[in-house]
């Protein structure tokens, strides 16, 4: 029962639908972002003439308050449009996405945009990449970087979970600002560390938080990887690439790599170094070269007897790569002796060989052998040059093969590199992206 003056309320309310709403504008400046990489949208005005075909320009003379329009005469209309979009490209501007010239209207992408729009990230996190990722960054410090993206919002942090948090805190390696326990980032950052650290959760909830984390982490530290390459940062690339191997196997950087295997305990690892079986690529030439030995000295160390088929399974997945490489004079590029007004080098040619020694037979890209991460994925290698000396990155490519792989790149030796050293010896890494102690290091000389 119901007093008859809301009668005609409750009856609307009943037997009409409720209107649905536009949530562009809480979107808008990702929407517009991924429009001007794309090339859809090269000034301002094609920016406005873009939310005119939207369902938020349907809506707004509908509904004007609930987008905060004053008026719906045409002209209040375009100033509220043109104002929400000069707003929303200075935003994307100074975050670094965009470059944006208000003068004229005119937009055009940036690197750091591209590699939003590509990887489906949040501008905020763009703007947060742009002022904490830096060159000499070890994983550590990344793992700050990457905590700290927009993209971890919304991770939930209940009723008392500061409380649960404050105890996590005490039991991970490192250090987290104690007044921010009931902040999403910093539960976020104690969730990768309970991760690496293989440390008991209080709780079911936070297992289910780790997994959403994880799942969001991977197109994040892709970024990163992408940004720190496009600034040519070796070792922040490198670490880039060796924190997300942490995420795939939930191991710190600087833990023995035979931990990942099943069953392996610290006991384990001990005892396989005693025997001169430091890692687990020594481990896996060691199945491949003398399976008896191998088993030997895993039923030695290992908890009961069928752990021991379980940990030959699982290194017998697991590819032992050879690597050989070749660096020969570019015959392809016109020579250019000065670069930035001073001598240079020349390009080069780089041909790699990869071969997975202990997958002779295998024709798919395999998946990744990594049960702590909540998503399946396949193989995948990341191919770094780069200068040690001057920590400058030359050139990388990412490459995925089932059992061979023979790929070529050109590496510009007119750099800053080459001209400060007389040695000019350059280094490849080949990076697993999901497996940890399996990379492969050359190095070569190159002669001017």
């Amino acid at each position: 029962l119901v007093h008859e003056s809301k009668k005609e309320f409750y009856k609307k309310f009943l037997y009409e639908p409720f209107p649905v709403e536009s949530s562009l504008l809480e979107q808008l400046h990702d929407h517009l972002n991924a429009e001007v990489v794309s090339g859809s949208i090269v000034n301002q005005q094609g920016a406005v003439d873009y939310l005119t075909w939207t369902f938020f320009y349907r809506r707004l003379t509908k509904n004007p308050s609930y987008y905060g329009l004053s008026g719906t005469s045409h002209a209040e209309v375009k100033a509220f449009l043109e104002e929400k979009v000069q707003r929303t490209l200075s935003d994307l501007g100074e975050a670094g996405c965009i470059q944006f010239e208000p003068e004229t209207g005119d937009v055009s992408p940036l690197t750091l945009g591209k590699i939003a729009s590509f990887y489906y990230l949040s501008y905020q996190t763009a703007s947060h990449f742009s002022g904490n990722l830096l060159p000499g960054l070890d994983e550590d410090k990344l793992l700050g970087v990457l905590s700290g993206a927009a993209e971890f919002n919304e991770l939930p942090v209940r009723h008392n979970e500061d409380g649960l948090n404050a105890g996590l805190a005490g039991e991970v390696r490192l250090h987290v600002d104690p007044k921010t326990l009931d902040d999403p980032h910093t539960k976020t950052n104690l969730l990768f560390q309970a991760h690496f650290g293989r440390v008991q959760l209080p709780i079911s909830d936070y297992v289910t938080d780790t997994k959403s984390c994880l799942d969001q982490s991977m197109r994040i530290i892709q970024a990163m990887i992408e940004f720190s390459a496009d600034r040519r940062w070796l070792d922040t690339l490198l670490a880039c690439m060796g924190l997300q191997q942490m995420l795939m196997q939930g191991l710190w950087h600087d833990q023995n790599s035979l931990l990942v295997l099943p069953h392996a305990s610290s006991r384990f690892a001990l005892g396989m170094q005693e025997k001169g079986i430091a890692d687990l690529r020594s481990l896996l030439v060691l199945l491949q070269e003398n399976p008896s030995e191998f088993r030997k000295y895993v039923s030695r160390f290992a908890p009961h007897a069928s752990a021991c088929s379980e940990v030959e399974s699982a290194v017998r997945a697991l590819p032992l790569l050879q690597a050989r490489c070749q660096f020969n004079r570019s015959a392809s590029r016109e020579v250019d002796s000065t670069f930035n007004g001073e001598q240079g080098g020349d390009w080069y040619d780089v041909t790699l060989e990869l071969r997975a020694k202990s997958r002779k037979k295998c024709t798919g890209v395999p998946m990744a052998q990594a049960p702590r991460f909540p998503k399946s994925k396949e193989e995948g290698w990341w191919v770094v040059v780069g200068h040690p000396h001057t920590k400058e990155l030359l050139a990388h490519q990412r490459v995925s093969f089932a059992s061979h792989k023979q790929l070529h790149m050109q590496v510009d030796a007119r750099t800053a590199s080459f001209r400060t050293f007389s040695e000019h010896v350059v280094h490849v890494w080949i990076v697993s992206d999901c497996y940890v102690g399996l990379d492969v290091h050359l190095s070569a000389s190159l002669s001017n």
